[in-house]
């Protein structure tokens, strides 16, 4: 006898794809809207990790321990760069236009205002860095070539953002896959020309933000009406938002980047050259939670049931952990023999750094999905100060810990940091979660 049909049509406890027998559950999964723009957008980082990999493997090759620590520091300034003059409008863009889609077009225009600062700053800073020769990490070209990507960056950074907020999602992810095969195909066309030096592959690195801009700008068109003045008042109420989204993200990536930097002053470019491979590696893997996060951010802010909320974040939380444990642990076990086939016996010290990250980042990227329960209901402030105990700590642990422990002091300092940060992120969310819950009526 036949079971019979349950809610979604699904005869008992499986469906079927063609011949194939699915359970229900996962049948129910690959219908789910959330799910498929996550694996489309997974999809789509996985790709570019294989592309980056590659990347990352041929400049390490090309350029050496001292070139590749050379090349890794001017992209950590660039990137420290663009994420600080941010200012947290790509939050802000996602989060208004998710709520209000009329304001696509005013917020379109205050990103570029925001590109057109970055420029600006960017000239004082290279003049900054002419005038105090001894504050510069690398020589003043390699500084004004990554600093030479910060505004196109910043321009791309805010309207992705615009395009997650209207729901764009394939468009959000094909602006990394057109830019990341651009920046892939030129890396190999210096390599064959023997024309790679840190200085070309940071003029690479500009060209292709500049091509993101041109997509973003493509993938908007549909939606912007008409492009006005910026909206001060518009600006100011990003603002308020963003800058507690700014301050904690720009803490965030100095929690990141300011090791490798510590590394540079402490230890020489041949050591942050070797620590650039772990924490490459690690921002690879980091790219799930990073995901899962972007995809679930609209959909929080546009939730009104705050138990609803509360429930979609645990939800999402525990499968983010159930696939996100078993890619560390394999990453780590074979960390040693994957670093010596991919990028060479010369690298392959860097493989204990790399199994220490894999615990922080553990840390992190689940951090990162509370983070997005936070950021839908309005960032309080009190995150803002996690982020910068954290920065606190991190720093005071690698000054202490890589003079005497070297590269895999920056790996355990980053741990601890990354601890701490989550149970600060995690008790905040459970606190807010729960007045939500007492100032809830009865029967909503």
């Amino acid at each position: 006898m036949r079971p019979p049909a349950n809610e979604d049509g699904e005869a008992g406890e499986t469906t079927r794809l063609g011949p194939i027998p699915i359970p229900a559950p996962i049948a129910r999964l690959l219908r789910n809207d959330f799910a498929q723009k996550v694996a489309e957008t997974f999809g789509t980082r996985v790709f570019l990790i294989a592309i980056n990999g590659v990347n990352t493997i041929l400049i390490a090759r090309l350029l050496g321990p001292e070139g590749r620590g050379q090349y890794a520091v001017a992209i950590a300034v660039a990137a420290i760069g663009a994420q600080l003059l941010s200012l947290g409008l790509q939050s802000a863009n996602t989060y208004f236009v998710a709520r209000d889609p009329k304001l696509l077009d005013r917020l379109t225009s205050n990103s570029l205002l925001i590109g057109g600062l970055g420029l600006v700053v960017g000239l004082a800073a290279v003049g900054a860095f002419a005038l105090i020769p001894s504050a510069q990490p690398v020589d003043l070209g390699l500084l004004t070539l990554a600093i030479a990507t910060i505004p196109p960056t910043l321009l791309v950074l805010n309207l992705r953002h615009l395009l997650l907020g209207v729901h764009e999602v394939r468009a959000y992810n094909m602006i990394d896959v057109i830019a990341g095969v651009a920046g892939a195909v030129a890396t190999v066309t210096l390599a064959l020309t023997a024309a790679a030096t840190p200085a070309s592959l940071l003029a690479v690195a500009a060209g292709v933000a500049l091509v993101g801009v041109f997509i973003s700008a493509r993938g908007l068109r549909p939606h912007v009406q008409e492009l006005p003045q910026p909206s001060v008042e518009l600006l100011r109420r990003c603002g308020a938002f963003g800058l507690r989204v700014w301050l904690a993200t720009g803490f965030g990536l100095l929690v990141l980047k300011s090791d490798l930097l510590v590394i540079q002053f402490e230890l020489g470019s041949a050591e942050s050259g070797l620590y650039s491979i772990a924490s490459s590696i690690a921002d690879m893997l980091w790219i799930l939670p990073s995901v899962i996060g972007a995809i679930l951010f609209p959909r929080l802010s546009a939730l009104a049931d705050s138990a609803a909320r509360w429930r979609l974040t645990l939800q999402t939380t525990a499968g983010t952990l159930a696939v996100f444990i078993p890619m560390l642990a394999l990453t780590a076990l074979l960390a040693p023999i994957g670093i010596r086939i991919m990028f060479g016996a010369e690298f392959e010290s860097a493989a204990g750094s790399l199994r220490i990250l894999c615990a922080a980042i553990l840390f992190y990227g689940t951090t990162a999905v509370f983070s997005q329960f936070l950021a839908a209901r309005g960032f309080p402030w009190v995150v803002v100060g996690v982020w910068i105990a954290g920065f606190v700590l991190n720093l005071i642990l690698n000054l202490l810990l890589i003079p005497t422990m070297g590269i895999e002091g920056a790996a355990l300092s980053s741990l601890i940091a990354y601890s701490a940060i989550f149970v600060g992120i995690v008790a905040i969310s459970v606190r807010l979660a729960m007045a939500d819950r007492r100032s809830t009526p009865p029967g909503y």
